[in-house]
């Protein structure tokens, strides 16, 4: 998601690299969509309220826009 954030590429793009790339069965974005966004949502929140200083945990803005 923070590379949707950062416009270094669409959605489709990196669900498509993910699943030829990778060998993944399905993209991760699509695959948090499936799991629900409110679920990863809640799930990054707590992470980051856990975990402050860790900067490897952060709310991306399109996580945001789409809760």
């Amino acid at each position: 998601m923070a590379v949707v954030d950062r416009n270094d590429a669409s959605v489709p793009d990196i669900d498509e690299a993910m699943k030829l790339g990778a060998g993944h069965p399905m993209g991760p974005l699509t695959l948090a969509d499936y799991v629900g966004l409110d679920t990863c949502y809640n799930i990054l929140k707590g992470w980051t309220e856990a975990h402050p200083n860790n900067t490897d945990f952060f709310m991306p803005k399109v996580l945001i826009d789409l809760h």
